[in-house]
Order: C-alpha cells, then sequence, then structure tokens
C-alpha cells in the first residue's frame, strides 16, 4: 500500500511537508496585508502572525495531530505487509519449483543438495487443492476489507486501489493453480 503524499519522512514531497507548506503559506498571507498604524514601523502583520502564541501554540497541536495521524497510516498499512509476498514471489519460478518439488525449495535444500541437485518429487493432487485454497481463502479475507479507513475523524485512507489490485493478485494465483491442476487431470 502507497500513500499519496507519502507518509515516510525519508522520502520527498511527503505529506506532513505539504501540511508545513500550507501552514507555511497561511503566515505568508499576513505579508500581503499592509499595516494601517504607522507607529509600528511594520510593513504588514507578518511579523505579528509569527511572534503570537496563541498562533503557535495551535500550529504546533497541529502539526502533533498530523504526526500522529502519519504514524496510525503507517501502522495501517503494516496489516497489509503479510500480503507482500504475493507480489515479491516470481510467479513463474514458484509454480516451476512447484511443479518439480510440490513446494518452493528453501537455501537449506538447495545447499545440501548442491552436488547431485534436489531430487524431484511432483505435487499431488491435495497440494494442487491446498494451493487453490490458500489463494480462494485470501481473496475471501481480502473483499471484505474496508474499502476507506477513517483515521482520527479527519483523515481517510482509500484502500479501493490496494484491495483491487490484491483481489486480482489472488485471483491470478489461484487461476494459475487450478489451470496447472487441470492440465494435470487432464495428462494423466
Amino acid at each position: 500500500m502507497l500513500f499519496n503524499p507519502s507518509m515516510d519522512e525519508n522520502d520527498k514531497n511527503t505529506f506532513l511537508e505539504l501540511i508545513e507548506d500550507l501552514l507555511n503559506t497561511i503566515y505568508k498571507q499576513g505579508s500581503l496585508i499592509p499595516r494601517l498604524a504607522s507607529h509600528t514601523n511594520q510593513e504588514n502583520y507578518q511579523d505579528a502572525l509569527e511572534h503570537m502564541q496563541d498562533l503557535a501554540d495551535s500550529r504546533n497541536e497541529f502539526t502533533d495531530r498530523v504526526n500522529a495521524v502519519i504514524a496510525k497510516a503507517n501502522e495501517y498499512r503494516a496489516l497489509f505487509n503479510k500480503y507482500a509476498y504475493l507480489w515479491v514471489d516470481d510467479r513463474q519460478e514458484f509454480m516451476r519449483q512447484f511443479l518439480l518439488y510440490g513446494h518452493v525449495l528453501t537455501q537449506e535444500e538447495i545447499e545440501a543438495n548442491a552436488d547431485q541437485g534436489v531430487p524431484q518429487n511432483p505435487p499431488t493432487l491435495q497440494q494442487f487443492k491446498e494451493q487453490v485454497d490458500t489463494y480462494e481463502s485470501i481473496y475471501e479475507e481480502v473483499s471484505k476489507f474496508e474499502d476507506t479507513k477513517i483515521l482520527d475523524k479527519w483523515f481517510r485512507v482509500d484502500s479501493r486501489p490496494f484491495k483491487q489490485a490484491l483481489l486480482n493478485i489472488a485471483k491470478k494465483w489461484s487461476y494459475m493453480f487450478k489451470q496447472h491442476l487441470m492440465d494435470d487431470v487432464t495428462n494423466r
């Protein structure tokens, strides 16, 4: 899940920078209003705005609330990290290893069988069904996700693009296993 603007403080053009720029622009509006009182030796109200303690306190409170909602948004995003492997894994390589060995090889298996190679052990019908069930259950789980999440009564996270992408990828994995399962049954 990606946020636009970013919620990562290490990125450029973050949500916090956007808010701070907005606040700075509001303060700069004081420079556009000429002072009527000539005895202050100030041409506009910007300096007065920048030195008002009440405004500074309000600005700090607002920035604290923004930082709190950023933390909550990042926590919400972290809930979906368990699905990251669906994008990271190479579907073709995963399927190739599954068809040859019945599972994805671990580094230990590869190293232990470096000389003679890992013995092939094609998947059983049950293993195919388990894979299909896994991706079908992911699809069902994801389909129940909220389309939007409101944090702190004012910050809306629109999960629809992420949810749709996750549903599509779960279906692709499921379809891929079903297709190979059908091919395997047809060839037997």
